[in-house]
């Protein structure tokens, strides 16, 4: 993901679906709060 040509700086970028066909572009998130979700996620198994 760090390695994306549409990542800008340090935040890596996204496009997210907020509905089904409603999609959310350039939503970004730091390094740090992808880690933070991964280590969420996985604490819910």
């Amino acid at each position: 993901m760090q390695h994306d040509k549409k990542n800008d700086n340090e935040e890596v970028n996204f496009t997210l679906l907020s509905d089904i066909g409603k999609a959310e572009i350039n939503q970004t998130a730091s390094k740090q709060e992808v880690f933070e979700a991964f280590d969420f996620y996985l604490q819910l198994k």
